[in-house]
């Protein structure tokens, strides 16, 4: 089995990779779930040594043909790599199906394919995805990032394990607690100014990396120190802490306001969603087979994966931000409104 560890990497789906380049450069049909699509993009493509690129197969059907022209310049400065081996998607049960309305649905079915390729190659490198928006509603329910992070939340809070177990039982339910909300800066901000055309989104990508050398390097980290199996959790959620108080240190992002949520998730929970069968299980069912792996595998739960996860929609396009807007009408000629968020919800991509 291939193994790679590193903490300055993600994963990410090819076919939604290129989906998201394509639609960038589309004028015409920008939509509001492009535009945030491309904010994780490109917060990933800068914020990550490199994206690990999931799904390339000539054969299969939800795939794009290998190497889109417009991606050489990211690969031949690595930022955007091939899986070194072909990795076996997760299973995930029957693909949602096609209805009336086909725009909705495809985009929904697109995404539960890639959901699954994202998910298998998780659990084959031991490396988290970069999920996009289209991919996050299968993403969160598949991976159970959201258990995945109150549990490790909970841990974080005690010395020992057993306290947090004491803990555990004592509630009927698993507590869900909001996201670990770390400050980045506001990258596809400082891109749309930097652009005067669609096409220089990407080119301002390779433009600023440099700029953020010694960001990804922190964050390298940081993502290090949290997966330690030899650091306990208490110390893990001061390292978070410290990196809360000191980022604004660091000399380019001191009139930075952007925030990024954090999901922190153990290094075998994938492992087990595929032991019950990848059904969903509710709260109490969690805490019960918690419980049990904390029993017989209470080491496992010291070693912690970090996820990225973006609500760009409200961080980007919050109503009391109008200078965004009117950089995206400035390269698109379209302006988005809260008409734009509620057709998202509608279609049942959750912002």
């Amino acid at each position: 089995m291939a193994y790679i560890r590193q903490f300055g990497a993600a994963l990410i789906d090819y076919r939604g990779l290129v989906t998201t380049i394509r639609n960038i450069a589309d004028t015409k049909d920008f939509s509001l779930l492009h535009f945030i699509d491309y904010c994780a993009l490109a917060e990933g493509m800068i914020l990550y040594d490199s994206l690990i690129m999931v799904g390339i197969d000539k054969e299969d059907p939800y795939s794009f043909p290998p190497y889109d022209g417009i991606l050489t310049p990211f690969i031949k400065l690595n930022i955007l790599v091939p899986e070194p081996i072909k990795t076996k998607p997760m299973y995930l049960g029957n693909p949602p199906k096609i209805g009336k309305d086909l725009r909705r649905d495809n985009i929904l079915r697109d995404s539960w394919y890639e959901t699954r390729r994202l998910l298998g190659a998780e659990k084959e490198y031991h490396i988290p995805s970069l999920a996009l928006l289209r991919q996050k509603a299968y993403y969160e329910k598949s991976a159970y990032v959201i258990e995945d992070h109150s549990v490790c939340n909970l841990f974080g809070q005690y010395k020992k394990m057993s306290e947090a177990l004491l803990t555990l039982r004592q509630q009927s339910v698993l507590p869900i607690k909001q996201y670990i909300i770390i400050p980045i800066p506001p990258i596809p901000y400082l891109l749309l100014k930097m652009s005067s055309y669609p096409e220089d989104l990407l080119k301002n990508i390779i433009a600023i990396r440099e700029d953020y050398a010694r960001l990804r390097l922190e964050l390298r980290k940081l993502r290090e120190d949290l997966a330690d199996p030899t650091q306990a959790p208490i110390n893990k959620l001061r390292a978070i802490a410290s990196w809360n108080k000191s980022w604004l240190t660091l000399d380019k992002y001191t009139e930075a306001s952007s925030i990024s949520e954090m999901a922190l998730a153990t290094n075998n929970l994938i492992d087990v969603a595929e032991t019950i069968g990848g059904i969903g299980i509710n709260s109490i069912q969690w805490s019960t087979l918690i419980e049990k792996l904390i029993n017989e595998f209470a080491n496992a739960f010291y070693s912690w994966r970090v996820r990225l996860l973006h609500k760009a929609a409200n961080i980007y396009l919050s109503t009391s931000d109008d200078d965004i807007r009117r950089q995206l009408f400035r390269v698109y000629k379209r302006e988005f409104t809260k008409v734009d968020v509620d057709r998202l919800k509608a279609r049942g991509i959750p912002i």
